[in-house]
């Protein structure tokens, strides 16, 4: 059997991806521009998109996830095997569904998340999940239950590395989640309209030492540590309709060149840049 290096937490999704034609505030009829040919649907979440990153550089990434035994489970079991990704940590809910993201993309290049979280949500880990985090090397938070996010961090092993995809979610990260995971994390990743939602996670400050990924899109990526900042640049700004997903894949490319041995941090960045624009470049033909 394959040890298990690293674990990605987080909702495993359904996820459709829409590009309106006009702004959309809520009310009334708008007609849709856009629609991914491999978006209806798509399985998703930060979790799945770290893993494919992490196995492409050769680590056992396992997801520790929840899904339905319904089509959209079966679709989400089909993209890990197509991946390669193993499916040790995946727990399929009973009579349940797997959670539904609508990602709503505005003509001013904002974005919305419609989440329908699965009917029955997981109570506990399983004990496979839980053997799963405490042998784990790495751990990828992301958005899960709110209510195993104490549980998840408790299994983690003291000595593992620890990286939370940071999201503007209040429902899954309520404070004391954030706080918890901002309190840990050795490695945070967030967008600059995110960026507000992760300073206040932090009782006081960072901690000395951690590491905080802030994308900007075609201004690059801006890297805190230790006090000092630096702009990692991006060689291109890509144009696409549908970008779900190019931040886990992101953190996952950057983490996977870390533990693979890439000591300067730049580079990994780089790395990563470089796998999330060619998901985008695999976007814009759709």
């Amino acid at each position: 059997m394959t040890k298990i290096r690293a674990v990605t937490t987080g909702f495993a999704t359904v996820d459709y991806s829409i590009e309106l034609a006009e702004q959309f505030n809520g009310t009334g009829t708008r007609t849709i521009r856009h629609t991914a040919a491999d978006a209806w649907p798509r399985a998703g979440g930060a979790a799945l998109y770290a893993s494919k990153q992490l196995v492409r550089k050769g680590i056992a990434s396992a997801p520790v996830t929840w899904i339905g035994s319904d089509a959209g489970g079966e679709a989400y079991q089909a993209a890990c095997a197509a991946a390669n990704v193993p499916t040790d940590g995946l727990h399929v809910l009973r009579e349940a569904t797997t959670a539904t993201c609508f990602l709503i993309y505005q003509p001013d290049g904002d974005y919305g998340c419609l989440f329908q979280p699965p009917k029955v949500e997981p109570r506990s880990l399983t004990a496979a999940q839980r053997d799963l985090l405490t042998g784990a090397e790495f751990v990828l938070l992301a958005v899960g239950p709110p209510a195993l996010a104490g549980e998840i961090l408790a299994a983690i092993s003291p000595s593992a590395i620890v990286a939370w995809v940071a999201k503007t979610d209040h429902a899954a990260y309520p404070p004391p989640v954030r706080r918890a995971y901002a309190g840990r994390a050795n490695y945070i990743f967030c967008n600059a309209g995110e960026r507000e939602f992760v300073n206040a996670s932090f009782d006081t400050a960072p901690k000395p030492g951690q590491v905080i990924i802030e994308t900007r899109g075609g201004d690059g990526v801006l890297v805190q540590m230790h006090g000092q900042e630096i702009i990692v640049p991006v060689a291109e700004s890509i144009e696409t309709p549908d970008t779900t997903g190019a931040g886990d894949t992101l953190a996952g490319a950057t983490m996977a060149a870390i533990l693979t041995g890439e000591d300067d941090l730049e580079v990994a960045i780089a790395a990563g840049i470089a796998q999330s624009a060619e998901l985008l470049r695999s976007r814009q033909s759709n």
